[in-house]
């Protein structure tokens, strides 16, 4: 799994409506965050999105962005959207790309993906991880004080 101060390469994605993005895209902001997570509608991933969604308004306040993603298709992450008012994209890594190479995959992807959030500072540097498999809400309050602490 990618440590704090690794240096990633461009990142290139796509959401589960079809929009492309890539990290360069977010240059203006103080970070970005993908946050892995195993399933769908599972009662601890529901709580991390839901968590998420609940402090989102004061991630974008603070310059940060967030995606989440999982290796469910495009149909249950647009259900789990809609179902709890998710503000946020959710992006299928169905070839497992992002997985890998943020190390998060479980027997190579064979099993669902590790809970991790990894936040990357606009130069493409990760400025911290959080691995916290049952601790939910540490995902975003965690993210929130990273860019407090980036200052303005």
């Amino acid at each position: 799994m990618l440590r704090k101060n690794d240096r990633i390469g461009e990142l290139e994605f796509q959401d589960s409506e079809g929009i492309n993005y890539r990290l360069e895209q977010f240059r203006n902001l103080k970070a970005v965050a993908l946050f892995f997570y195993p399933m769908d509608f599972t009662r601890i991933c529901t709580a991390q999105a839901c968590h998420f969604r609940e402090r989102y308004e004061e991630i974008q306040k603070l310059g940060g962005e967030l995606f989440g993603v999982s290796l469910d298709d495009n149909a249950t992450h647009n259900s789990f959207i809609s179902k709890h008012q998710l503000p946020f994209p959710l992006i299928f890594d169905n070839k497992k790309q992002l997985g890998k190479e943020f190390g998060v995959l479980r027997l190579g992807g064979i099993l669902r993906n590790k809970r991790a959030t990894f936040i990357i500072s606009p130069e493409g540097i990760i400025v911290d991880v959080i691995h916290n498999e049952l601790n939910a809400e540490i995902h975003a309050d965690r993210f929130i004080d990273v860019l407090k602490s980036m200052g303005s």
